[in-house]
């Protein structure tokens, strides 16, 4: 659901969405990610890394999710439904999930286009320089995490 926008409602939406969980800002080893603790993070910290040579980068503008330990975005052209940015984050438990979503300062951002699909994931391992055998296991960890509803105003939820 399209919703039009205006910067008003734009700064209600992030008001309410950083009441729900804190920034990146407030949790600085997120932006930076941290893998340790749980027997899934040497292939996570493997998967972060290769990311960031695909062109994703850290942000401290993301709102951190419960169990998130984790996260970066990539800027893409925007595709017709509205989405040029893949979030993806990364959780104690294991789990890697993707967002594609209207990028963080677009007034759609809160409310636009959004999707979440663990097949997200899939082109950019196929496109990594990861082992043919460790990437069965680093899908293993391919799921999703809807806590991303939680932070969008219940008037604006489609």
């Amino acid at each position: 659901m399209h919703h039009e926008k205006n910067l008003l409602s734009f700064i209600v939406d992030v008001w309410f969405g950083m009441t729900q969980f804190p920034s990146g800002w407030a949790k600085p080893a997120v932006v930076k990610g941290y893998f340790e603790g749980h027997e899934h993070a040497v292939l996570q910290e493997l998967f972060f890394n290769e990311l960031l040579l695909q062109g994703f980068k850290r942000t401290p503008w993301q709102l951190i999710l419960p169990e998130q330990t984790a996260g970066l975005i990539k800027k893409i052209e925007t595709t017709p439904e509205g989405g040029n940015q893949f979030h993806i984050r990364f959780y104690s438990d294991g789990t890697i999930d993707c967002e594609l979503e209207a990028h963080n300062f677009s007034l759609q951002h809160w409310s636009g286009y959004r999707v979440k699909d663990s097949n997200l994931l899939h082109q950019f391992l196929d496109a990594s320089h990861i082992s043919q055998e460790k990437r069965p296991h680093i899908q293993k960890l391919f799921g999703v995490k809807d806590y991303s509803h939680s932070v969008v105003r219940a008037k604006h939820r489609s």
